[in-house]
């Protein structure tokens, strides 16, 4: 282990591209640890309270011995930046309570059990983010920032937002498994999400009693064959273009509670002949043109009502 505390004037630590050291603790605002030009420095893990981490353009792998229990990554205050790549080779988890941390080129944190953040402010890398792996993972945030970026975002694990605000992917912002939004602030980036869970079975909630979340671009295309999710009786409202490619969705409203789970698109949908049906519901309701498009594939037995500002005729929807 290698400790910076309790100092008393101003130090700058240089850890060459090469190294390798189980453990980096950093509680110490005037030590500032930087890294020269390219390469790849190894630990098990990271603890910031304090200070400053500058990796520069070297790569960072975490996983120097062993596969960590708790947390490999662990700041509660002080910045971390990098340039380069950041590989999460244990089974640890990372957690931001405070402070800045910003991700660099790209990120693989698969294996990454928990990754939490309930202050301060997270930045993904521009190439992108991959968090856990399967379903057994899980994406907390209670608060802080989870900053848009401009690459891919794909969380593997279970979601929840129960804080903060959270920025999805200019681009794509995919979610493996449950969505569950109870509170925080959910920003679209007027990217594209998009649900490819491989799990049979799941749900996502939206925030409140008969809660609406609201997207850009939405596309539904599980990885299981013949799996589903339930929109439990929220409603799913999408801007720009709703894909339905895989899967089976149902409205999951309870009965007797006027809760029906429905999309509400203002857009185009589209749904292809992959497609697996379901009970959701469909309420159109943009102000422009929309156009609905089968290629295929079997229509929700839901409801499906237009609610247009003003009634569509053939010049203002089309129908396929």
């Amino acid at each position: 282990m290698v400790a910076f505390r309790n100092g008393t004037e101003f130090r700058t630590v240089t850890l060459l591209p090469g190294t390798a050291l189980p453990d980096i603790i950093v509680s110490d605002p005037l030590v500032s640890i930087n890294s020269p030009g390219t390469g790849t420095i190894r630990t098990d893990s990271i603890t910031l309270q304090d200070g400053a981490i500058d990796f520069g353009l070297t790569d960072l792998i975490f996983g120097y011995t062993t596969a960590v229990q708790g947390s490999a990554y662990d700041q509660s205050g002080g910045t971390f930046g990098t340039f380069g790549t950041v590989t999460w080779n244990t089974a640890g988890n990372f957690t931001l309570s405070n402070g800045n941390f910003f991700g660099g080129q790209s990120m693989d944190l698969t294996n990454c059990a928990i990754f939490s953040i309930s202050g301060g402010a997270f930045t993904p890398p521009s190439g992108g983010i991959t968090i856990n792996s399967g379903t057994n993972g899980a994406f907390q945030q209670s608060g802080g920032l989870f900053a848009g970026t401009s690459g891919d975002v794909d969380i593997n694990g279970s979601f929840t937002l129960s804080g903060g605000e959270f920025v999805a992917s200019a681009q794509n912002t995919s979610f493996g498994f449950s969505f569950n939004h109870t509170a925080g602030i959910f920003s679209h980036s007027l990217g594209t999400v998009v649900f490819d869970s491989p799990h049979p079975s799941y749900s996502i909630n939206a925030p409140g009693n008969e809660g609406t979340e609201v997207f850009n671009n939405l596309t539904v295309n599980l990885a299981s064959t013949n799996g589903e999710f339930t929109l439990s009786g929220d409603y799913w409202e999408v801007g720009g273009t709703l894909r339905i490619v895989n899967g089976r969705v149902n409205g999951g409203g309870a009965p007797g509670t006027g809760r029906p789970g429905a999309f509400v698109p203002k857009g185009d949908v589209i749904v292809e002949n992959t497609a697996d049906g379901g009970n959701a519901q469909v309420r159109f309701g943009g102000t422009a043109n929309q156009a609905f498009t089968n290629n295929g594939g079997p229509n929700f037995t839901g409801s499906w009502t237009v609610d247009k500002p003003s009634k569509p005729s053939a010049r203002t929807a089309t129908w396929f």
